[in-house]
This record gives structure tokens, C-alpha cells and sequence, in this order.
């Protein structure tokens, strides 16, 4: 009960500091808020955009100077460091909204009353303006806390370009379908008419693939089949490569004893070993011949096959 009652009182702690609003900054004095660059939006909406900032300021514990000379839109300069020092001003915060393409670029620096040093600064790009109510709360609280903008987002504070898929290089799926053929006699009956299907399904990037593939064949003296997941490695990208692959799944080996009460099988995890050449890569279409080798997991002695290991030629169309 004691266990019990300890971890309740840390969650109920740790709940509690979760709830608490951000702790206040000391500053010693007051500070300014002032956009250096408006990104060529239009008065209204700079001067918007500042008193959204002062306020994230003051949601902070700050106290921001109201002057009618800080509204200006300008780069800080010897009379910005005049005015500071006749307000008294502790620090000072500079806005910067600059256009990349579509984009528009929030940058929130802090600083040094005297030399106009900057101390800190980070940025977040949004889609539009009419985001900045949600990130520049952002911007403030990473400029206060020392840490970068982009690691402080919230549920809410998400901007659109964040929310965004990631970029990734492209692939392609590719299926490919074609015959099987195996070649591991047994003790009671003669190799003859082999035959057997193979398929399978993956995603390919210039140097590998991965996917499902299966097989299934007979060729008198005996039988096996396979379906798993794997991948495949091709060194070269050009229209002719070779190839190692490697596939872990479920396997069957079938052998004959000399009659039909003597034929059996048996099953369990195996794996797919598979070398070969891939034609025409460079095309939608493409031509696939290897050889694979079906190792078993499990014991195939009471099959009467003459190998325990499986040796197959495959040859595939692939699209």
C-alpha cells in the first residue's frame, strides 16, 4: 500500500507541475516589442502581429512598453538605442516576417539595450499569415527558454507546414509472377515432370526491395513450397543487375518412399536463399532469372528426399 500510495503522490506531483502556467521572467525592468521587417504585408496586419506578440510577452510575465515609436517599422539603430534607454527599457524584442516563395518566415530575436547584440533568436515558417496567433506564442516562449522553436510545439501550435507529409525519395511496388522449377529426388520415385508457380509483391528503391514471395512446385520424386517476407539487394542501377535476396517464412518438403503409403511431408519455418540477374530494369517491364535454395528448419529424414536443402530455378517477368 505504501508503494502505492508513493507512486500516487508523484503523478499527482507531476500533474500538478504540468498544469502550472509558465514561470515569469525576470528581466529587470520592462521590455519593447518592434518589427524590423514587415514581409510586405500590408499595416494593419503588422501592427496586429506585434500587439500578438507583446501579448505572448506579457502572458509571460513581462512588462512591455507601450510607445507609439516602437510601432514603426525599422531597423534597430543608435536612435532605437536612445529611445530604450530614455524608456528604460531592459531588453528589446524585434519581430522579422521575411517571404521565402509562398512561405513567410517568423523570426523573434532578443536584444542587448546598449549595442543591439543579439542574444537569442529562432524562427518558424508558415503558410500564412493568419497563423502567427498560434506560433508566435511559440517564439517567445523558445527565445525566453533558450531552446529552438521547432522543439516546443504543442497539439494546438502545430503550424501547417510541420503538419505536412515528409519528403521522401521515391520507390516503386512490383509484382512479378513466373515458373519454378525444383530439383531434389527422393529414394522411391524417378525426377520427372517438373513444374511450379512462383509470385511475388514488393517495394523497390534503386538498390533493394522488399516485399512478400511464395512459390510452389512438384517434379515427380517430390514437392516444396514457401511463402514469406523478404528483401532483395541489386548492387548496380541500370538496366542489368544481379541479386541476392533472402526471404524467412513457412516452408513444406514433400518425398516418396517408393510407394504411396510411403510419401509424406513435412513443414515448418524455412528460408529462401536466391542469386541471379535482373533484365531490362530501366523499363517497366523486366525479365528475372536465378537460382534459390530452400533450407528447412526441420528435420527431413523421414521424407526420404536425397538433400535437405531444396535447389530451385526460378524464372520470373516482373511489372
Amino acid at each position: 500500500m505504501k508503494r502505492f500510495a508513493v507512486l500516487a503522490g508523484l503523478l499527482a506531483a507531476s500533474s500538478a507541475a504540468l498544469a502550472q502556467p509558465a514561470a515569469e521572467i525576470a528581466v529587470g525592468g520592462p521590455v519593447a516589442v518592434m518589427v524590423i521587417e514587415d514581409g510586405g504585408l500590408d499595416p494593419a496586419t503588422v501592427r496586429t502581429v506585434r500587439r500578438l506578440a507583446a501579448a505572448a510577452l506579457r502572458q509571460r510575465g513581462l512588462a512591455v512598453l507601450e510607445d507609439q515609436r516602437f510601432a514603426e517599422v525599422r531597423l534597430p539603430d543608435e536612435a532605437t538605442s536612445a529611445l530604450l534607454r530614455e524608456r528604460g527599457a531592459a531588453r528589446l524584442y524585434a519581430l522579422q516576417m521575411g517571404k521565402l516563395g509562398q512561405k513567410l518566415i517568423l523570426t523573434l530575436q532578443e536584444l542587448g539595450t546598449d549595442t543591439l547584440e543579439n542574444r537569442f533568436s529562432t524562427s518558424l515558417s508558415i503558410a500564412a499569415i493568419e497563423e502567427a496567433d498560434r506560433i508566435l506564442p511559440r517564439l517567445v516562449d523558445a527565445v525566453l527558454d533558450r531552446r529552438q522553436a521547432a522543439d516546443n510545439a504543442t497539439f494546438n501550435t502545430v503550424t501547417s507546414s510541420e503538419a505536412a507529409p515528409a519528403q521522401t525519395k521515391s520507390g516503386t511496388t512490383k509484382i512479378s509472377l513466373g515458373l519454378t522449377f525444383g530439383f531434389n529426388g527422393s529414394q522411391g520415385k524417378s525426377y520427372t515432370k517438373p513444374f511450379g508457380l512462383n509470385g511475388a509483391i514488393g517495394y523497390e528503391i534503386a538498390h533493394w526491395r522488399a516485399g512478400l514471395t511464395g512459390f510452389v512446385e512438384g517434379h515427380g520424386s517430390g514437392s516444396s513450397g514457401f511463402f514469406g517476407i523478404g528483401g532483395t539487394w541489386l548492387p548496380l542501377d541500370g538496366e542489368i543487375s544481379p541479386y541476392l535476396g533472402a526471404a524467412l517464412g513457412y516452408s513444406s518438403i514433400g518425398g516418396s518412399g517408393g510407394s504411396s503409403q510411403l510419401d509424406n511431408s513435412v513443414s515448418g519455418v524455412g528460408v529462401l536463399l536466391g542469386v541471379g540477374l535482373e533484365f531490362l530494369r530501366l523499363h517497366g517491364f523486366r525479365l528475372i532469372a536465378g537460382l534459390d535454395l530452400l533450407v528447412p528448419f526441420y528435420d527431413t529424414s523421414a521424407i526420404h528426399v536425397s538433400s535437405r536443402a531444396t535447389p530451385l530455378l526460378v524464372m520470373k517477368i516482373a511489372f
